[in-house]
Order: structure tokens, then C-alpha cells, then sequence
């Protein structure tokens, strides 16, 4: 008999990251601005993006959520479970 592992997380273990390099500027500059008014979220950011695998963009495997990109998900908690939804990733808007 196989066994199927959970999509769920196990407690203590996090997901593995995995990011464009066009996108690990953009969120660097977001954590670092964010170092004044939220500094625990900043690390928490910044801690993420060090763990973080980074690829060329053009080679981010296609089952990558990245910002650009579109998702489908289904929520177990909405009422018309089943119902996929889709969303797009935005950009996070960064202030020079």
C-alpha cells in the first residue's frame, strides 16, 4: 500500500520556497522598508527570502506561485466547496 502525503503542512516544518530572481529585489526593498514600521514582519520577510531558492526567471518551474502569475485554489471553508477560484499574484507596490 502507498501512501499519499498531506499537502498540509506538518507542524515545525515550512514550505519550501522558490522565487524569480526578477522578483527578489522588489521584496527586498519591501522588507527593508518595512524594518521601521513592522520589524518583527520584516524579519519574518527577510528570513523567508534568505531560505528562499533563487532561479532565473525564465526557469521558475510553471507549478510556482510568483507575482504575475495566475492561481486557482479552492477554498474549503466557502460554502460552495468544489468551486475553484482564480486569482491573479499582484505586485506589491514599493515607495522609492
Amino acid at each position: 500500500m502507498t501512501s499519499r502525503k498531506s499537502p498540509m503542512r506538518t507542524a515545525g516544518r515550512r514550505p519550501r520556497v522558490t522565487l524569480g530572481a526578477d522578483t527578489l529585489d522588489r521584496l527586498e526593498a519591501l522588507a527593508q522598508g518595512a524594518l521601521r514600521r513592522n520589524p518583527g514582519l520584516a524579519d519574518r520577510l527577510l528570513e523567508e527570502l534568505g531560505r528562499a531558492r533563487i532561479v532565473p526567471a525564465e526557469k521558475l518551474p510553471s507549478d510556482v506561485v510568483a507575482i504575475g502569475r495566475s492561481v486557482t485554489y479552492r477554498d474549503v471553508n466557502r460554502p460552495a466547496i468544489g468551486t475553484p477560484y482564480r486569482r491573479a499574484i499582484g505586485t506589491p507596490l514599493l515607495r522609492g
